[in-house]
């Protein structure tokens, strides 16, 4: 961890100036637990999280013996996958049964569940689920961070608290329904499971609200589906600098013509956006900041050999663009986001 953090752990945005997800973030917490405890976070959370909650079907990989009861997960070929290792435990590396995730959302709930301690102060408890004043727009809903991990959204008259995991092979999703006292949580180990649909069916059980509404599959949002980026006027034009690793500065660029051209250069090689439709959503720009995905290659030690994309987020400060280029690999058994330091200047229209 402390060599991942040397690596990748940089900041490219002062804090509070914008909100991004970061498993890596929720990795340093994990690191921090930790050095200050003086246990293994495996250790830690055992002892201080699992045990207390009576989650005893939930552990954290590096645990001895833990690889053996972990269900196999299939890719969408329904090829079988290994097991995945992480330097970034914090986030990653916790695998329950779906009676011990139900367990913690009650716990969340505050109900008095037989075999569970008090593990947190009443009001520490309570600040997790407050607004973090972040969030994002998912098709019409508008959800909301709290200063959890949980996020919350208004669905069928109901305010939901949930939260949702995934990585290749897996896929995961706890609500919880603070005025009806209800927790669900759904498992899979597969990909493309749509876990809302088994969500909603059982909500169904409960609610008449599910019960007499069918269930509509979740669309792509509709708002700039199929739109061709265009740059903004001071966006328009050639930027040079440089991508930073941590063993060398890497000559870069970019280049945004008016009418929504956009390419990449690396090294004195010049990339071309993707043209398909990712996670990551299409190129844009928006509150200031660029993103986009390119064809392309960033070559260190931890990418040599390993097939990937570049994910480019930039904040537009005057005549400078600054933030981050990530290694985004696209091969599903060796999965990986290593993000480096990206800084460029304007040297011309």
């Amino acid at each position: 961890m402390d060599e991942s953090i040397m690596k990748f752990g940089i900041l490219t945005s002062p804090p509070g100036e914008s909100y991004n997800y970061s498993n890596f973030g929720y990795g340093i917490l994990g690191h921090i637990i930790a050095r200050a405890s003086g246990k293994s976070y495996a250790d830690y959370m055992k002892q201080e999280v699992f045990d207390p909650l009576g989650m005893s079907r939930t552990t954290i990989l590096t645990e001895p013996g833990s690889r053996e009861s972990i269900a196999v997960k299939y890719d969408a070929g329904k090829r079988e996958l290994p097991v995945c290792d992480f330097d970034h435990q914090g986030a990653s590396a916790a695998y329950a049964s779906v009676h011990d995730l139900v367990r913690f959302g009650l716990y969340h709930l505050g109900d008095s569940v037989q075999g569970q301690k008090r593990i947190l102060k009443k009001e520490t408890l309570a600040a997790m689920h407050n607004e973090s004043g972040s969030g994002f727009m998912d098709g019409d809903n508008p959800v909301k961070y709290l200063l959890g991990s949980f996020a919350q959204l208004d669905h069928l008259g109901y305010k939901f608290q949930l939260v949702t995991g995934g990585m290749p092979g897996a896929v995961s999703r706890l609500d919880i329904i603070p005025s009806e006292n209800i927790v669900s949580a759904v498992l899979a180990n597969a990909e493309n499971v749509d876990l809302w649909t088994l969500q909603h069916e059982i909500f169904g059980a409960f609610l008449s609200a599910f019960r007499n509404t069918p269930y509509t599959p979740p669309r792509a949002p509709d708002a700039g589906a199929g739109e061709k980026f265009n740059p903004p006027d001071p966006l328009v034009g050639i930027w040079k600098g440089t991508i930073r690793t941590s063993l060398k500065a890497i000559p870069a660029g970019l280049t945004f013509a008016r009418g929504g051209q956009a390419t990449l250069e690396i090294d004195g090689k010049n990339y071309s956006p993707l043209s398909v439709k990712t996670e990551l959503g299409e190129m844009n720009f928006k509150d200031g900041f660029f993103s986009g995905l390119f064809w392309g290659r960033i070559d260190t030690p931890d990418t040599t050999g390993q097939s990937h994309v570049v994910y480019v987020n930039v904040k537009l400060r005057g005549n400078r663009l600054s933030g981050s280029a990530a290694a985004v690999s696209i091969d599903a058994r060796r999965t990986f986001f290593l993000p480096y330091w990206i800084e460029l200047a304007k040297s011309g229209r």
